[in-house]
């Protein structure tokens, strides 16, 4: 019953790193996804509890209690993370919004611009289909690495490139004024990465 109860003190966990990661300017969306990612007991509880019984610093009923608290703390965070869209559409009004200056830099919203063609994976592939939607077809196109390097690189030369990650899911929510896009090419070494995109 001890370790149930002990279910009661998630909702404020969860808070709590809600709270701490949209004070260090993470978005609603990402303070709330990961603040209920980690909502739930880490069975490194276990060991820390493990040790305090060892240590005659706690009674052995507390490895049952902990063992109960955490494994129970995993189903409530899968049933939790189910409804976690619904949580966000909550937070987002209660939260104050940040100002966008005011904003992590890898939080900020990405705008394809005027860009009619995209070429997501600036690597050898994706440069010559920068080149040709650019070059012969006279296309606006913006190119997508996840490569600081090669994205300070390719600006260098002239081209307008976004450094983000396209496999990442957190990119397509932070993407503004994509209507005017015709054209997406799927250009990154990684076939699975593709993948994910396309979805």
């Amino acid at each position: 019953m001890l370790g149930l109860l002990l279910l009661l003190l998630l909702p404020a966990q969860i808070a709590l790193y809600v709270f701490l990661l949209d004070r260090h300017k993470l978005r609603r969306r990402t303070s709330v996804k990961a603040g209920v990612l980690l909502g739930n007991y880490s069975e490194f509880g276990l060991i820390v509890t493990s040790v305090a019984v060892a240590s005659a610093m706690l009674d052995e009923e507390w490895l049952v209690v902990m063992s109960v608290a955490v494994a129970a703390s995993f189903v409530a965070a899968a049933l939790v993370n189910e409804k976690s869209d619904a949580i966000l559409r909550w937070a987002r009004q209660v939260m104050p919004m940040h100002p966008p200056t005011d904003v992590h830099p890898h939080e900020l919203p990405i705008s394809f611009g005027d860009a009619r063609a995209v070429v997501m994976g600036m690597g050898r592939i994706g440069r010559s289909a920068y080149a040709e939607l650019s070059e012969v077809y006279g296309l606006a196109v913006l190119g997508v690495e996840n490569l600081p390097n090669r994205v300070a690189r390719l600006r260098e030369q002239g081209l307008t490139v976004v450094e983000a990650d396209a496999a990442d899911g957190d990119f397509w929510s932070r993407l503004e004024s994509t209507r005017q896009v015709d054209i997406v090419v799927l250009a990154m070494p990684f076939h699975g990465a593709n993948r994910i995109a396309l979805e």
